[in-house]
């Protein structure tokens, strides 16, 4: 229950007709573009390498069928993401003998004949395929072949090098926030990397028109409030923006990439002679290595800031930490986190939600984990959650949690 609420100038208001305008405004500027220039995306488009293939590229040209729509159907969990009309997915699979023809000529029309459906599952099932020659190998989310463990494993061994290194020339790693990475998501910024990438105009204008097909509500007080028409960001849960946001934070990749082929950049090798790392993305967790100076953290703000305006993005500095190698001099550590704007720690504890150094108790090893499913279970007596509620965070919170840690957590 919400009783009142701050004003921009931080007066309480307790009528609904305020708390509905100030909730109204914050949401209004959340999602309202920042319109980026064409000079500030350029920047980060001519650094674009990677490329459609041919053959992918000529399938993805070519006109939906049939199998593209069932395939989507039957992809669903048949009782989750059910339609305005109440109809979850196992009503479509159930009976998808009588009413599949209707169903195809409806989603056929909309996906071959450029008319207003949204029929992201199709898409996705289409483009899935193209995404390894696009997004490179420092993004694991989401793309066939990938695993969170890729960048566990990376991470983990990464900073466990960084911990050992004794030099007086270390390194650093820079932990990165996004502050409401997918709200902040610029439409025509993502257009833009389609387009880079080598995306054909006709299924850019298709995405592109699932993007924009949104209209936010708000509850008050469980009473159903305003209506908002953002024009920036992806929706939270839709199949089709975690492709977005790799499209976006792919941006930032090339800009890292080219810049440490230029040598503007150093980035961190765990072994003499082995790969140099310079950053490791998974949705928005960002962990950035390369050596401990200020020409390295220079050109890493200047690089983020033109990232933050082309993209939209924003990064949040009061919640991103740095970390040096021990023998570095904690002086100039404190410089240079000073010059990055973000707080300086002895080493970043969790990375991905796992702790990044083995601990010999291993009680206390779980016990974020723990903590984090006492803490959902408590907050049940709060929540009038229905069974199925309750199995969905059993699922998301305790197995994934678990299960992940299990397979990739430093043992």
């Amino acid at each position: 229950m919400i009783n009142r609420l701050f004003d921009e100038g931080w007066v309480w208001r307790d009528s609904k007709a305020d708390m509905e305008m100030i909730v109204g405004q914050y949401f209004s500027e959340l999602f309202s573009s920042n319109f980026p220039t064409q000079h500030d995306m350029g920047k980060v488009f001519e650094e674009i390498q990677l490329k459609l293939d041919i053959n992918p590229a000529r399938f993805l040209d070519t006109n939906f069928f049939g199998e593209d729509i069932r395939r989507a159907i039957f992809d669903m969990f048949p009782t989750k993401a059910s339609r305005s009309d109440s109809l979850p997915a196992i009503f479509f699979q159930k009976y998808w003998d009588p009413i599949g023809p209707s169903v195809v000529e409806a989603c056929l029309s909309g996906l071959n004949d450029d008319a207003s459906v949204d029929i992201a599952k199709a898409i996705i099932n289409r483009f899935r395929g193209a995404l390894r020659g696009v997004i490179s190998d420092t993004q694991c989310a989401f793309v066939p072949g990938r695993l969170i463990s890729d960048n566990t494993i990376v991470g983990f061994e990464c900073l466990h090098r960084l911990k050992l290194r004794k030099q007086k020339k270390g390194s650093m790693a820079i932990k990165l926030d996004m502050s409401k990475a997918y709200d902040r998501v610029e439409w025509i910024f993502v257009e833009g990397m389609m387009r880079s990438f080598g995306f054909i105009e006709k299924r850019i204008s298709l995405i592109m028109r699932c993007v924009k097909s949104v209209a936010y509500s708000f509850l008050i007080n469980w009473e159903l409030c305003g209506s908002i028409k953002p024009s920036r960001g992806v929706r939270q849960g839709y199949p089709l923006s975690p492709f977005l946001f790799l499209f976006c934070a792919e941006g930032l990749t090339s800009l890292i990439q080219q810049a440490h082929k230029r040598g503007v950049i150093t980035g961190f090798q765990c072994s003499r002679g082995g790969f140099a790392v310079t950053h490791l993305f998974f949705t928005n967790d960002s962990l950035l290595f390369t050596k401990a100076n200020e020409v390295n953290c220079v050109a890493i703000k200047t690089m983020l800031e033109e990232y933050e305006r082309a993209s939209g993005q924003v990064i949040n500095f009061s919640k991103s930490a740095m970390c040096v190698s021990p023998s570095f001099w904690a002086i100039v550590g404190e410089r240079l986190a000073s010059m990055m704007g973000i707080k300086l720690v002895d080493c970043h504890e969790n990375y991905l939600g796992l702790p990044c150094f083995t601990l010999t108790n291993k009680r206390k090893l779980f016990a974020t984990i723990v903590d984090r499913v006492w803490a959902k279970i408590k907050g049940w007596g709060k929540k009038l959650l229905s069974v199925g509620g309750k199995e969905v965070i059993l699922k998301a919170v305790i197995r994934a949690s678990v299960t992940l840690k299990s397979r990739t957590g430093p043992s």
